[in-house]
């Protein structure tokens, strides 16, 4: 469905639970994949400052204290996904 697919990486200072937070995603009422990923870190994100690189490489910088967490969002455009499998 849809052009686009779109993936969440989470780095946190402190383990998460992967089925809790997949789990919180799936069941937000937010409209869009970004909301709803903020939506399940909110009592452990924090914010940071990202730039993408026209590599691909992402880097952020960030204060993050023990239980918070940050979380990037990639969209992967489908009809340009073939460059990538061969």
């Amino acid at each position: 469905m849809g052009n686009r697919d779109y993936i969440a990486i989470v780095t946190s200072k402190k383990e998460l639970s992967y089925n809790l937070l997949n789990e919180a995603i799936n069941k937000s009422t937010q409209s869009n994949f970004a909301a709803k990923v903020n939506e399940a870190l909110k009592n452990s994100l924090v914010s940071s400052s990202q730039t993408a690189t026209t590599d691909g490489r992402i880097y952020f910088k960030v204060n993050a204290n023990t239980g918070q967490a940050v979380a990037t969002i990639v969209a992967f455009d489908k009809n340009n996904f073939s460059q990538f499998t061969h």
